[in-house]
């Protein structure tokens, strides 16, 4: 299995496998998809994933860049995130978009999000996403994580492998790849107050 995304992700941000969450939201500008998400917009600060976060944060603030991705917004948090919850989904499809969330929080609660319309339409493991009948199975072709009741006890979870294969099916769906281009490149920071 590749590892090559998640890699680069950890390039930029030492301590991206413990928690992250990612959005893409289709149609909207940066600042529009902020405002639905409940930022700040007076904490705008461009920057780059690297030097998150720009500004002081509190004990429950969220820190959230936002750019542009090919006729979508993708969304990055993080320290915590909230992006991909029900209510944050609805917002940023309302209007007859759509939006694809993955939330990996530390280690172990993984999952994919899809809402279309304003309504939460699919949500479910990662793994189960990738299957046969699954959100991005049509888009996981060459694609495959294994169970993880078949991995051996003396072996780790494969995590890396298991966030470039969602991140590829998700590139698939939205038109295009994460890719270092993107990640070095400075977008544009918020902060959503806890």
């Amino acid at each position: 299995m590749e590892e090559h995304l998640h890699e680069l992700f950890m390039s930029q941000w030492e301590n991206f496998d413990d928690h992250f969450v990612m959005v893409w939201a289709e149609g909207l500008t940066v600042k529009e998809t902020a405002r639905r998400l409940g930022a700040d917009l007076d904490t705008a600060t461009e920057c780059a994933l690297a030097d998150l976060p720009p500004f002081e944060t509190g004990l429950h603030d969220i820190v959230t860049l936002i750019g542009e991705f090919g006729g979508w917004t993708l969304t990055l948090q993080v320290l915590m995130g909230d992006a991909n919850r029900r209510e944050k989904m609805a917002a940023l499809s309302a209007g007859g978009g759509r939006a694809v969330g993955i939330g990996w929080i530390n280690g172990d609660n993984h999952g994919v999000s899809v809402a279309a319309d304003g309504e939460r339409v699919f949500s479910e493991s990662i793994g189960e996403a990738l299957r046969s009948g699954g959100l991005l199975a049509r888009h996981a072709d060459g694609l495959s994580i294994p169970h993880v009741d078949d991995i051996p006890d003396d072996e780790d979870y494969p995590e890396a492998a298991v966030v470039t294969t969602v991140l590829t099916a998700i590139g698939r769906l939205v038109g295009r790849q994460v890719d270092e281009e993107w990640l070095t490149a400075p977008h544009v920071a918020y902060l959503i107050r806890g």
